[in-house]
């Protein structure tokens, strides 16, 4: 996807006044008129909101409620409230318009907590949510959110500019009858999407005298050098079980994990496609010869953590921000353990990666307004914030102590950046982007990384990749998402534990060819379908 460039997202900044509040149960649906025989016509037809808005803050008692139902938005740390964090509570003054930050208990069910929302008749004025793409023409059908085509180039203009600004993100964030329903987390340029993949210690390369491997043939012989050479416990570990040991290493064997689209513009399933099987088969060799962490299956974060920061690991899938700062507590621990990006690995030398870890325009999750807000252009200004000059900055660099200007480009400083409580936990607690909020990750952001970051990024990131990515903004009808529901379930829940007994060699590779049909049986074939339909649609958009 072609750059888009800063300015026309700018363009749609207007002038604003003070206006209003939206507030659950509240009484007013838009600017008071003044009391007392002095009012004037003009003076009631004046759009506070619209043509006439003046600015942010806006100065006003009400309240708005958002109810954040996802650990990916607004991320905060752990144990904090969105009451209680910094961003949060800057917000509220950037935008002049008090937050009730509405999020579900520690430990609860999201989807869960969705539906119990969803099916009441008291909503709060704004929910931010996971899936919104997928169920949104029937939200907007059952009265429940807004379709917004007729207010937002009005009340949010900012947004509205940037979404015209280019087509594939127009029809990202449309639904099939072409209806605005919320304000998606957006990005101005597609490689922002990237930010996971391979790593490998690179001291513990130079010691064994290898490069950075590139086919399997290479990671072969890298991590056998790893045990043999005694460098590496455990030369390939892994923190979300056998899907990240499947990033690293099943590309090379033409197939990627979950539902992806081929070259042949049709949805395939990884798991059951012939090269899963292939690398099934390879990592189950890696796993018998000792080069796989023996608890890569059951590993978390913390897991991970400890056993790299203990020197055990030789190479893993990560993130960049996480690697950082792995680097950073290495460091003040003296250490002189080296950490280096790999791209997902290939069959022959010299081929393009055929999949990495990436995003399309609208992954997926949006703030949407609800039938229950009292104050409808209130809550529509309060989102578009994210998409104004100032609020882009905000959102994505907090507040001015966090960065300085850099040939024009904001660039955190050095002091954010090597903050002893790293970086995800710094992007947490002063920004809006250590997840995906309703606002656009601006492309200035990538210059603010750690140069070890920016490398694994650069590393990582395949354009010609993204093609094969699912749309995060496919839509399904109801009729749809309910027919394959169950099916859907009972395969993930199946293959889950199949392919981590194959491979873990529990299960013999022989029997691969009657899992797939085991799964073919589940209903993926009609599972196929409806989601070939639901892509076809969003072409055809």
């Amino acid at each position: 996807m072609k750059k888009r460039l800063l300015s026309l997202a700018l363009a749609a900044l207007m002038c604003v006044s003070a206006f209003a509040g939206c507030a659950k149960g509240g009484t007013s649906s838009g600017p008071a008129a003044s009391e007392g025989t002095n009012s004037t016509a003009s003076e009631v037809a004046k759009d506070e909101f619209g043509a006439d808005f003046a600015g942010y803050p806006i100065k006003t008692d009400e309240e708005v409620s958002l109810y954040v139902l996802t650990g990916d938005g607004y991320n905060v740390p752990d144990g904090v409230s969105r009451n209680d964090n910094e961003w949060e509570k800057e917000f509220i003054e950037k935008v002049g318009v008090k937050i009730n930050w509405e999020e579900i208990p520690a430990g609860s069910d999201a989807n869960q907590a969705y539906n119990l929302m969803i099916a009441g008749a008291d909503l709060p004025d704004i929910f931010y949510y996971w899936g919104v793409p997928g169920v949104a023409s029937q939200l907007i059908a059952d009265k429940k959110i807004l379709a917004l085509n007729d207010k937002i180039e009005t009340y949010a203009p900012a947004y509205y500019s940037f979404n015209k600004s280019d087509d594939a993100i127009d029809k990202s964030v449309k639904d099939d009858n072409g209806d605005y329903y919320g304000f998606a987390f957006l990005r101005e340029d597609l490689k922002l999407g990237t930010y996971a993949g391979p790593i490998i210690r690179e001291d513990l390369l130079k010691k064994a005298g290898l490069e950075v491997p590139e086919t399997i043939a290479d990671w072969d012989k890298v991590l056998h050098a790893f045990k043999d050479q005694s460098l590496a416990k455990y030369p390939v570990s892994s923190r979300n079980g056998l899907s990240d040991v499947l990033a690293m290493f099943a590309g090379a064997y033409g197939v990627t994990t979950g539902y992806y689209v081929g070259d042949d513009n049709k949805i395939h399933y990884g798991y059951v496609e012939d090269g899963m099987k292939e690398a099934l088969a390879q990592i189950n060799n890696w796993y018998k010869d000792g080069l796989v962490d023996p608890d890569f299956l059951s590993n978390d974060s913390p897991a991970l953590e400890t056993k790299i920061l203990n020197s055990e690991v030789g190479a893993c899938y990560s993130t960049g921000g996480t690697v950082a700062g792995y680097v950073t507590k290495l460091t003040e621990m003296n250490s002189t353990d080296g950490w280096v990006g790999a791209a997902p690995a290939v069959k022959n030398a010299g081929e393009t990666p055929m999949f990495c870890q990436g995003e399309t325009n609208n992954i997926g999750i949006a703030a949407c307004i609800t039938t229950s807000c009292k104050n409808v252009p209130l809550a529509l200004r309060v989102l578009d914030y994210g998409y104004t000059k100032d609020g882009m900055v905000f959102y994505n660099y907090g507040n001015s102590s966090n960065y300085e200007l850099v040939d024009g480009d904001p660039v955190f400083t050095e002091a954010f950046n090597t903050d002893p409580r790293g970086t995800v936990t710094m992007m947490q607690t002063y920004t809006a982007m250590a997840g995906n909020a309703p606002t656009l990750n601006m492309l200035a952001t990538f210059k603010g990384f750690t140069e070890l970051r920016q490398a694994c990024v650069n590393t990582w990131y395949i354009e010609s990749a993204l093609k094969h990515l699912m749309p995060g903004s496919i839509t399904l009808t109801t009729d749809e998402s309910t027919s394959i529901a169950n099916e859907s379930t009972a395969i993930d829940s199946y293959v889950a534990e199949t392919v981590a007994k194959f491979a873990l060699g529990q299960e013999s590779l022989d029997g691969f060819d009657a899992f797939v049909e085991k799964v073919k049986g589940m209903g993926l074939e009609h599972v196929l379908e409806v989601k070939q339909a639901g892509y076809d649609r969003y072409l055809a958009r």
